[in-house]
C-alpha cells in the first residue's frame, strides 16, 4: 500500500525587527477612545500621541508573527492600555488573552478598561459594569496605570455604575389631533388621585382647554406655543400641569374672552352651538335681534346706528367678521341668519 505522506506545517520565517521593536501601526480608533485619551492626558498621563504597533513573538494559533497596535502606549515605561467595550469583546475573551501574552513576552506590561461588566484576564485590569468611560473608570484606570509604570504588582479594580433611576411615568399622555375640531390637539393628563382629565391644546398653542363631552374645549389657562413647533409641545407642556392642583383643570370660560363671540345689549338672542370652534374655517349663527337696520364686518346696528351686538375685539383679532345678515323666516317666525368667516386666520 502506498504510504500517506504528511506535509510538514509552513512556518512563517522570524520578522526582520527584532521582537519588541515599535512599528508604525494601524490608525484605526473609535470615539470611546478618543474621550478616553482625552481624560488620561488630562491627568497626566504621558500618552504616545501617534498609534504605533509592537512587533510580537510567534502566534502559534495563527501562524504568524504579528504586529499588535494597543489603544495607547507610555512608552518610556513600557506600558500598553487597551479599552474593551463589552459589544466588541464580550465574544473576544481568548484572543485579548492571547494578545495580552503576546504583548507580556515582547516586554510590555498590558492595562485593560474592561467595560460594561466584561471579567478581568490581566493583573492591571480595571473592570467597570457601565458600558462608557465614566468619571470613575477613567479615574481607576488612571491609578492602574500608575502602578504598571512604577513596576508595582497588579490588582483588581472593580467600578460600580450608580443604579438606573426608575423611569418616571409620564402623566401626560400623546398629544393626537382632534380629526372633527378645528385647532383642537387633544391630550389627557393623570391627576395623583388617578383621575384622568381630557385637556386639550387649542388654537395652534394659544390655550389650554378642558373637552366636555362632545362640546368644544373650554378655556382654562393661556399657553404660548403658537411659536413652538407641534414636535415640542410635549416637553413645553409636561412640566406645566404639575403645578396645577385638581380646581385649576376646571374651565375659565368658553374662550378667553368669555363666553361669547359677541358683545352688546342683545348678545344674549345670538344661538351658539356647543360645538363652535373660534379656529374653525366659518359658522352660521341664528338669532332674533329686534330693529335691525344695518351690519358692517365688526357689528350689527339699528336704525339710529345703536349697535345691537359686536364681535369682541379678540374674536375681530383672530380674523373672525360679519360676512352677512339675512333674514329668514320659520316655523316660529322671522329671525336673522349670521354668517361669519374668519379672514385671514390660518390655523
Amino acid at each position: 500500500m502506498p504510504k500517506i505522506v504528511t506535509k510538514p506545517r509552513w512556518t512563517p520565517p522570524e520578522p526582520s525587527d527584532p521582537i519588541g521593536t515599535l512599528l508604525p501601526g494601524s490608525s484605526l480608533t473609535s470615539k470611546l477612545e478618543e474621550q478616553v485619551r482625552e481624560r488620561l492626558t488630562a491627568a497626566g498621563v504621558g500618552l504616545c500621541e501617534k498609534r504605533l504597533g509592537i512587533q510580537c513573538g510567534f502566534d502559534e494559533a495563527r501562524n504568524r508573527y504579528p504586529v499588535l497596535t494597543p489603544d495607547f502606549l507610555i512608552r518610556g515605561a513600557k506600558v500598553c492600555v487597551e479599552i474593551d467595550p463589552a459589544n466588541v469583546h464580550e465574544d473576544r475573551i481568548d484572543q485579548d488573552q492571547v494578545r495580552n501574552e503576546l504583548l507580556e513576552a515582547a516586554g510590555w506590561r498590558v492595562v485593560r478598561l474592561r467595560l460594561g461588566g466584561l471579567k478581568a484576564i490581566g493583573d492591571w485590569d480595571v473592570v467597570s459594569d457601565t458600558s462608557g468611560a465614566t468619571v470613575a473608570a477613567v479615574a481607576s484606570l488612571v491609578e492602574a496605570i500608575g502602578d504598571a509604570v512604577a513596576g508595582r504588582p497588579g490588582r483588581l479594580r472593580t467600578v460600580k455604575g450608580k443604579p438606573a433611576a426608575p423611569r418616571k411615568k409620564s402623566r401626560l399622555g400623546a398629544i393626537r389631533e382632534d380629526e372633527y375640531k378645528f385647532g383642537v390637539h387633544n391630550v389627557r393628563w393623570s391627576l395623583d388621585g388617578g383621575e384622568v382629565l381630557d385637556l386639550a391644546v387649542v388654537g395652534n398653542g394659544r390655550y389650554l382647554g378642558r373637552v366636555m363631552k362632545s362640546e368644544f374645549p373650554r378655556y382654562v389657562r393661556p399657553l404660548d406655543l403658537v411659536d413652538v413647533p407641534k414636535d415640542g409641545w410635549r416637553k413645553a407642556l409636561e412640566p406645566l400641569p404639575e403645578g396645577m392642583d385638581a380646581s385649576e383643570f376646571e374651565p375659565v370660560s368658553t374662550f378667553p374672552w368669555g363666553d361669547s363671540l359677541f358683545i352688546g345689549p342683545q348678545a344674549g338672542t345670538i344661538y351658539m352651538k356647543d360645538k363652535f370652534s373660534p379656529f374653525g374655517p366659518g359658522e352660521v349663527l341664528t338669532t332674533n335681534l329686534e330693529c335691525v337696520h344695518e351690519y358692517n364686518e365688526a357689528a350689527i346696528q339699528g336704525e339710529d346706528h345703536t349697535v345691537l351686538v359686536e364681535l369682541h375685539a379678540e374674536a375681530i383679532a383672530l380674523g373672525w367678521k360679519i360676512e352677512s345678515v339675512r333674514l329668514e323666516s320659520g316655523r316660529h317666525g322671522d329671525y336673522q341668519r349670521i354668517v361669519l368667516t374668519p379672514e385671514g386666520f390660518k390655523i
